[in-house]
């Protein structure tokens, strides 16, 4: 049973992080349409541990409209 256990965690595992990659790109390519700088979600982009990364770029972006 344990390597049963080990490779059903490694899929969810692997699936997470999946739904999470999509989820980013679809955030970014809403960006793009939505007329904003694709150059601006490079530093997003290079930070994937945060607990709230959708607010970083909003704040950017607000910051620099002003």
């Amino acid at each position: 049973m344990l390597p049963k256990d080990r490779f059903s965690n490694m899929t969810n595992t692997l699936c997470q992080l999946l739904a999470s990659a999509i989820e980013r790109q679809r955030e970014r390519l809403d960006r793009q349409q939505n007329g904003h700088n694709p150059l601006d979600n490079g530093p997003a982009e290079s930070v994937t541990v945060s607990s709230a990364p959708e607010e970083t770029p909003k704040e950017t972006d607000d910051h620099e409209r002003q």
